[in-house]
């Protein structure tokens, strides 16, 4: 496995690779730094996430499928399965429903509250009230927002103009380390006409959306 080695670590875990890219990419792809609030202990970012570049920063897009929801008048709880593995939505969150691309804006609101669903532990039942929210069906994303307070027209917190080259994986004993002191340099790539494959990818769940926002990355779907 291709992995970006951070924080210090001398440890090396290989095998297991997946290839994503056809051919070869070139020419040399882009470099940012993982933003801190992401550069965590023991997160995982495979090759293929979709990422925001700006300002020599790089931001995964993170988000939330809804897997079921039911809506009264008052209240709706929306039943959510995270895109990446170990993501916990908090109260604290501002969401918002995901448009047709990554420029689409719509309402973003705080959690009222959060439990894991019953029949399955590795989805949340989210509850809110029902006039906060754009109206979500079985299929449809829930993503980060840059809101600061809840609202109308509100936008992404990342908005993916870039492909994860590599793999890139903390160390996962950084725990209570500084996020200061936790920083990962990580290669992206927004043009390769040999071919992505998509589906190995976590930007498989929103192939429509990257497919506009970096159009120069040719999306195969054969394998």
């Amino acid at each position: 496995m291709s992995t970006y080695n951070v924080y210090d670590n001398s440890n090396a875990q290989v095998g297991g690779h997946v290839p994503i890219w056809l051919g070869k990419v070139r020419p040399i792809p882009v470099g940012g730094t993982l933003a801190s609030a992401y550069a965590v202990a023991g997160a995982f970012y495979p090759a293929g996430t979709p990422m925001e570049l700006k300002d020599g920063v790089a931001t995964p897009f993170k988000g939330f499928k809804v897997k079921a929801y039911t809506t009264s008048s008052s209240n709706s709880i929306i039943t959510v399965v995270p895109l990446f593995e170990g993501d916990t939505p908090k109260t604290s969150d501002f969401l918002m429903k995901l448009g047709a691309n990554f420029d689409a804006t719509g309402k973003a609101w705080n959690p009222d509250e959060i439990a894991v669903n019953d029949l399955d532990p590795s989805a949340y039942d989210i509850t809110v009230a029902t006039a906060n929210i754009d109206v979500v069906a079985e299929g449809d994303f829930l993503a980060y927002s840059s809101a600061v307070a809840e609202g109308s027209s509100k936008s992404l917190a990342a908005k993916p103009n870039y492909y994860l080259y590599n793999d890139v994986a903390i160390d996962p004993t950084a725990i209570g380390v500084s996020k200061d002191n936790i920083q990962a340099s990580v290669a992206l790539v927004n043009f390769h006409g040999e071919g992505l494959l998509i589906n190995r990818t976590p930007a498989a769940a929103v192939a429509a959306q990257m497919k506009v926002a970096v159009p120069n990355v040719i999306q195969e779907t054969r394998y």
